[in-house]
């Protein structure tokens, strides 16, 4: 029985995907029926083979027959008219599965980007993108082998099965038989399989995260030349993929076992039958040439379908395992509200407030003050006092565990997301960029702002002089995370696009961490000039910085 656990995670996964293929339910049902309708040529051929051979054998007998031309007319325009479908089909296919794709993959960046900040610091960048990118892969694999493979297949089937079944009532509960007994074979396999292709994807998506690990450390492998080190560490993943891939192969080399053997004696068991109702007379020549046309297509149909059923569910295995990653995650919930009201003369107040990351270990012990609006403070202590921690929990990061935080006379936990943070501009301790031009970069903090505006808040940041020295000056790419900037002059363009957020709170992580004295004295005198009615929370360890506040508040470590 499914738990409750696997069976929520059901209903979101089957909730998620009906809301992603909506948009594009017209075309899939076109496909669905072009599917159906050039199916009927493997059909439909075979029968008028048995008409033509009918034919001949009452023309030859001296009776009335269908002209033989109006049959190899009719077969001519059968396979041109299913040849049709099938290339309007192909075009369909084309123009709707890229995009059903596209829009899973960003309905999951959408959802994943209202995860707490908790989520993604546990989760390697590398398992998150190989989840990604295998679920919307995935879901455009099975929607594929459904229309393209499953639904013609079935078609076929069940009109061979009424065909057979009108030509004799043995030959038609023979075929029945065979279909059962293949589809319960396959049906077996495709469940057994289904936790050895789920063990086989999380072990790829272990392998991708650290070889993604490892690039982005590359530097560090390079400078202590751990080459042979790593080349070792990664072969213990790259032999768990191989074990799981042979643990899942050889389950599916037992299963064609089965399927070949019960249709080998199910196929001749037919193709007897029918020979022996021809020779009794229950049986035209036509409708034995029909049969046995009939069988042999629908044998390597069935062994084609089995195959596609196995992938289904290797497939299904996969993607299974990155919804449920993914989706098994709950939203914060929050309030949402209709009207953003401002925030600017509003006190910050933190009340009571402990936090910790484990039961009986809180970094974070009775924090009690208050930040009048306007007001500039040093926010110090010892490392592991908590202070990053406590911005993160301003920023709604990390759920309160005990206490309150206050922005004016409302707890932050009852005010939106989306509306608390973009009352907060922020300067993390180890700012990121974006692998995007420094434009880019800077305006991130305010989109649509001018260029007046980023170069005023590149100049009080300091970084303006640097940038304009670049080769391509502000349309220079940062490189990944930024590196190839140097740490104080991502600084200074992570203080600019905050800057340039133009919040009433602004909060800056050890800002001046990576520059000199030159810089940090600069830095910190244009911010002071210009950040006049802005509330200001510094951390810093860095106590001389104290005359450009009006405070200083310590956190006992």
């Amino acid at each position: 029985m499914m738990s409750d656990s696997c069976a929520i995670s059901y209903k979101r996964i089957l909730g998620f995907l009906k809301s992603s293929l909506f948009p594009e339910r017209g075309k899939i049902i076109a496909i669905f029926l072009l599917s159906i309708c050039w199916s009927s040529r493997e059909i439909l051929v075979p029968y008028l083979l048995k008409c033509l051979v009918d034919s001949f054998l009452l023309i030859e007998s001296g009776q009335q027959a269908q002209p033989l031309i109006t049959l190899l007319a009719s077969m001519v325009g059968v396979w041109i008219i299913m040849e049709i479908c099938m290339r309007i089909q192909g075009a369909f296919l084309l123009k709707t599965l890229p995009k059903v794709k596209a829009g899973i993959r960003t309905k999951i960046l959408e959802r994943i980007k209202s995860y707490p900040y908790s989520y993604f610091s546990s989760e390697m960048t590398g398992n998150l993108s190989e989840r990604i990118s295998g679920a919307s892969q995935g879901v455009e694999t099975l929607l594929s082998i459904v229309l393209v493979t499953f639904v013609p297949i079935c078609a076929l089937l069940i009109a061979s099965l009424i065909l057979l079944l009108n030509i004799h009532l043995l030959i038609g509960i023979i075929f029945s038989m065979w279909l059962v007994l293949h589809f319960f074979i396959t049906w077996k396999m495709g469940r057994s399989s289904l936790p050895k292709n789920q063990g086989l994807a999380q072990a790829k998506t272990t392998l991708s995260g650290k070889i993604v690990d490892l690039l982005a450390n590359m530097y560090v492998v390079q400078s202590f030349s751990r080459q042979v080190y790593e080349k070792k560490f990664l072969q213990s993943y790259e032999e768990k993929v191989i074990a799981q891939s042979v643990k899942a192969g050889k389950h599916l080399e037992k299963a064609r076992l089965g399927l070949g053997v019960s249709g080998i004696v199910i196929l001749i068991l037919a193709l007897m039958t029918s020979f022996i109702g021809w020779k009794q007379g229950w049986v035209s020549a036509g409708e034995m040439t029909f049969i046995v046309v009939l069988l042999l297509n629908l044998t390597g149909y069935l062994w084609y379908m089995s195959m596609e059923i196995v992938r289904f569910f290797e497939e299904y295995g996969i993607v299974l395992q990155h919804f449920q990653s993914i989706l098994g995650v709950s939203l914060p919930k929050r309030p949402r509200w209709l009207e953003q009201p401002s925030f600017s003369g509003s006190t910050l107040s933190i009340k009571n407030l402990y936090h910790g990351f484990k039961d009986g270990e809180d970094v974070l012990v009775d924090i009690n003050f208050s930040v009048r609006a306007g007001e500039k403070i040093i926010l110090s202590g010892m490392s592991g006092s908590g202070k990053t921690t406590l911005i993160n929990l301003i920023l709604g990061h990390y759920p309160l565990n005990r206490g309150d935080i206050f922005l004016g006379n409302q707890r932050i936990t009852d005010i939106p997301l989306d509306v608390l943070r973009a009352k907060i501009g922020v300067v993390p301790q180890n700012p990121s960029l974006f692998h995007r031009t420094v434009e880019e970069n800077i305006l991130y903090g305010k989109l649509g702002a001018s260029n007046q505006e980023m170069i005023e808040a590149a100049k009080i940041a300091g970084c303006h002089e640097f940038i304009m020295g670049m080769e391509l000056g502000y349309e220079t790419v940062v490189g990944e995370k930024g590196d190839r900037l140097s740490g104080g002059q991502k600084q200074r363009i992570a203080v600019a696009r905050a800057l340039l957020k133009k919040a009433p709170f602004l909060i800056l992580d050890e800002p001046t961490a990576s520059m000199d004295q030159k810089t940090e004295e600069a830095l910190m005198k244009g911010l002071s000039e210009h950040l006049l009615g802005t509330t200001v929370i510094l951390i810093t360890h860095q106590l001389h910085l104290s005359k450009y506040v009006d405070r200083v508040i310590t956190l006992a470590g």
